[in-house]
């Protein structure tokens, strides 16, 4: 049997201390947290945050879990509390199967505790103190063990559980709200706690946690073994990792770096992502994004990448006015995940906004139902759920009042050349012949029966000419020689 666990933190959330001594311990505590070097130390550590009113209210049932708390953010919360047991149960489960004892995880634990409570940006102070350690260790230990557990079911190698458990089966993980609420940036545990959990269950051997990232992770997020996933500073960083990437073009470096120049020249944004975002954008104003279908009209050719594991940052153009977009997974990619992803990039220094380049890109691309069934047509959007608006409208939430691809990615370049090729194409009587030729295309051509006609109708009238011609020649030839 699990050994009995700690009673709940009900002391934890009755608010402030009522005495003077108290409350002059707790607001000294929250001062020093945050004093000169050690403060700015202590923000290079966090990776775990609370998401601004602001931010929140563009999609405000993103970021409050359903279900199920993970760490210290949301747990004790009463709607939560049936999921506890389950947690307790899997947390039972991974011990007993590792063959190690219970003081074994928490001496490890123990060892890391003051970097997992630095990960959370805004850890009630009560946690840091000495009486309250124990119960803050207890919440990764128990917490970890359930989400190592939910990747091992996943991934089909855990079969410790009846097939009928409605959330330790592998159809209890598939639960929406479960898988949602994994995924919400207020409710992540520090990927150093699953390290040291799995290291002891390993029996001191770390290279073998790469593993556990690159085959189990996967399953859990996207369904499939991916090959370019690998640690993050928790599971939505994970996610992230995979699906956006931060790819530079052939100068992006240097444009980076001016970019930073430009920053630090203004004063520096330490932490304030959003700030440097709107300043960014007003040194590089964004040009006009052209939607699918008026790209269509200048001659460009959507393609669907043939790789499906590729990031979805990986979009090509070619010279000859290709344009590869890798698979849009939508009902990978939900609303809650991306609104988390974006969130953690915004709030996160240093992340140089990959996914919300992405989605800015897309949103310029995706302005009408008929550029989502264009890519509907081609199995580069791959949904059944949404309809054609309502993924018109997901992107225009994911990059709500943004329009800038940070320069020196490859999306930025990839704007640049869309951006000059469309402009060569449509100019002037370029533009007016483009538009008819690709509307003819369109109109006439799309379906081979249609183009036989077409084609028919032309032959006939070739010969109809011809024939009118040759009709016509013995009447002019008779006229033009009278005449001489």
């Amino acid at each position: 049997m699990m050994e009995q666990l700690p009673e709940e933190i009900e002391d934890i959330e009755r608010g402030f201390p009522n005495e003077p001594e108290d409350l002059a311990t707790r607001v000294t505590q929250l001062i020093k947290l945050n004093e000169g070097e050690e403060g700015v130390e202590l923000w290079k550590k966090h990776s775990i945050y609370k998401v601004h009113a602001a931010m929140a209210a563009v999609n405000p049932g993103a970021f409050t879990p359903k279900v199920v708390s993970m760490g210290p953010y949301h747990h004790g919360k009463e709607h939560l509390m049936p999921m506890e047991v389950h947690k307790q149960r899997a947390a039972r489960r991974f011990i007993l199967d590792s063959g190690n004892s219970i003081k074994d995880f928490i001496d490890g634990l123990w060892e890391v505790l003051p970097e997992l409570m630095d990960s959370y940006s805004q850890l009630d102070p009560v946690w840091r103190e000495d009486k309250n350690k124990g119960r803050f260790l207890e919440l990764m230990l128990i917490d970890g063990c359930f989400l190592i557990e939910i990747l091992h079911i996943r991934g089909e190698i855990s079969g410790n559980y009846d097939e009928h458990d409605p959330i330790l089966s592998f159809n209890g993980t598939l639960s929406y709200p479960l898988v949602e609420d994994l995924m919400m940036l207020e409710n992540q545990v520090p990927f150093t706690a699953l390290e040291k959990l799995l290291t002891i269950q390993n029996g001191g051997a770390p290279e073998q946690n790469s593993e556990f990232i690159k085959d189990f992770m996967p399953l859990f997020l996207y369904g499939r073994k991916h090959p370019d996933v690998r640690k993050g500073m928790h599971m939505l960083d994970v996610a992230r990792h995979g699906l956006f990437k931060l790819e530079l073009s052939d100068d992006g470096v240097s444009q980076l770096l001016a970019v930073g120049k430009e920053i630090t020249e203004h004063g520096g944004f330490v932490g304030a992502n959003e700030e440097t975002l709107k300043y960014v954008g007003e040194m590089h104003p964004a040009k006009r994004s052209r939607s699918v279908m008026e790209l269509c009209r200048a001659g460009v050719k959507f393609r669907k990448a043939e790789d499906e594991t590729i990031p979805l940052t990986s979009i090509v153009f070619e010279n000859n006015g290709v344009i590869t977009i890798p698979v849009i997974p939508l009902h990978f990619l939900s609303e809650v995940q991306g609104c988390n992803m974006v969130a953690f990039e915004l709030i996160h220094p240093g992340t140089f906004f990959p996914t919300l380049s992405y989605f800015t890109f897309m949103k310029g691309l995706l302005t009408s139902a008929a550029d989502v069934r264009h890519l509907r047509s081609l199995k580069i959007i791959q949904s059944t759920e949404s309809s054609d608006d309502a993924i018109v409208e997901t992107f225009k939430m994911f990059a709500k009042d943004t329009e800038l691809v940070t320069p020196g990615t490859r999306l930025y370049q990839v704007q640049d050349q869309l951006h000059k090729f469309y402009d060569a194409r449509m100019t002037g009587c370029k533009g007016i012949i483009w538009e008819w030729y690709t509307s003819l295309k369109q109109k006439y051509f799309k379906n081979p029966w249609t183009s036989i006609s077409v084609a028919a109708a032309i032959i006939l009238l070739a010969f109809a000419a011809v024939q009118t011609y040759y009709t016509a020649l013995p009447y002019w030839y008779s006229k033009h020689h009278k005449n001489n």
